[in-house]
């Protein structure tokens, strides 16, 4: 008679086989996006996708007309490499200082820009305990 071995899971099934399933590779996981200068069409997308999935350490691509978040293992490829195999596929990609950013991310770098104006480099009045009071 066999005997039946009985395991203790958590309230979801589903978040007990992700921790089972998680291996020290996950850790190394790595996502970064490429945004394109001009829309992709239907067949450019499915070729993306094609082509870097078979990349050796590529874990997940998802790709859509104006970008594709490619996620791999940071041990195995670069986003340097990944970069070069989409522009030798003949699409252009913007660099990274012209992505379009949000209004959010707009308002944030501009105020970071005033404040290093402002207090160039040193620390507001406020938090710095040596100089003397007004």
């Amino acid at each position: 008679m066999q005997r039946e071995e009985r395991h203790s899971f958590p309230a979801c099934r589903s978040s007990y086989l992700k921790l089972k399933n998680k291996t020290a590779m996950d850790e190394s996981i790595t996502t970064n996006s490429f945004q394109f200068s001009t829309p992709l069409w239907d067949k450019d997308i499915s070729e993306i996708t094609h082509q870097m999935s078979e990349m050796e350490g590529v874990a997940k691509v998802n790709a859509s007309a104006q970008e594709v978040i490619i996620a791999y293992n940071g041990y195995v490829q670069t986003k340097e490499v990944l970069r070069e195999k989409l522009e030798n596929a003949g699409f252009t990609i913007l660099d990274d200082t012209n992505k379009s950013r949000g209004w959010f991310q707009k308002l944030v770098q501009y105020l970071a820009k005033g404040n290093k104006e402002a207090f160039k480099g040193s620390k507001p009045d406020c938090c710095n305990p040596d100089l003397p009071k007004k």
